[in-house]
């Protein structure tokens, strides 16, 4: 019997899945170095579970906002809601004076200090948008939220991150990223669609705010496509173009399940509402923790 080829320290598990949720650490001292936070293993790391590890498209995202509307030595935590990123913003005010003593020093933060900016992905215009190879799922813009604050609070809004799983996913940071990079390659382009569009460069383009090691990032837009086509074909995901349909089979799923289970009891289910349909079922973006 021949035994499967060992994964390297760090790679994704499965291999070569952009959005695993797992990582190799193949030795018992691999598992003991993480747990101590050595930089061998830790340097090594593509990916990981997804609340103790930021995904790098997200950190990649992270820094992109980081620049463009952080100011100096502060970090950014990014939220599909406004309501997820009060709660990080409201648990670093609540935790600073509590786990001042047990955490790396940093100064209380003053009122106002803790912010949130609101970030919307869309694309500059419609018509290069089309013409991307991705065009079928850019035809959506995203809002996301910003907190910022000093990065010395980083361990603060980690915990939060961690604990409650309402950071943003992955793949919304890599459908952001991918809005970015069509942006730029329009500002760049002398098309005549972009020609269209104004010109011109905007503050906060790729090129000019985003350090090296966003850029790769963000400009591997041939990546992202045959990772979404590796997903598609043999991961058993849903193009994104079928965002809606999905969620509209997700309600009918949830209220089915809520229906057959009153039937098999012969009662209302615990909120007390009899005949449950799919209208009746509200879905909202909570991040990691899906719905």
């Amino acid at each position: 019997m021949t035994m499967p080829a060992q994964v390297p320290l760090g790679e994704c598990v499965p291999p070569n899945t952009r959005h695993a949720v797992s990582v190799s650490l193949p030795t018992w001292e691999d598992n003991v170095d993480y747990e101590k936070g050595d930089p061998r293993v830790l340097g090594r790391m593509v990916n990981g579970y997804p609340r103790f590890f930021i995904a790098k498209p997200i950190q990649a995202l992270a820094e992109l906002l980081r620049v463009r509307f952080a100011l100096p030595n502060e970090a950014a935590m990014l939220f599909p809601s406004l309501s997820c990123a009060e709660r990080c913003v409201s648990f670093i005010y609540n935790q600073a004076p509590k786990q001042q003593s047990s955490l790396p020093p940093y100064i209380l933060p003053k009122a106002g200090q803790v912010r949130i900016v609101q970030y919307m992905a869309e694309p500059v215009n419609k018509k290069a948008a089309a013409l991307d190879a991705m065009s079928a799922v850019l035809d959506q813009h995203v809002v996301i939220y910003c907190v910022l604050f000093s990065e010395d609070l980083f361990p603060l809004a980690k915990q939060y991150w961690q604990h409650t799983g309402n950071g943003i996913s992955g793949r919304l940071a890599d459908y952001c990223l991918h809005i970015e990079r069509v942006n730029e390659e329009c500002e760049l382009d002398a098309s005549p669609y972009c020609r269209a569009s104004g010109g011109g460069a905007r503050r906060g383009t790729v090129s000019e705010t985003t350090s090296e090691a966003v850029s790769p990032v963000i400009a591997a837009g041939a990546d992202l496509e045959a990772d979404a086509y590796l997903e598609e074909r043999f991961g058993r995901n849903v193009s994104a173009k079928y965002a809606a349909e999905m969620k509209s089979a997700l309600r009918r799923r949830i209220a089915g399940a809520l229906t057959e289970d009153e039937q098999k009891h012969g009662a209302q289910v615990e909120r007390g509402v009899a005949g449950l349909c799919a209208e009746d079922v509200l879905l909202t973006a909570t991040g990691m923790s899906a719905v």
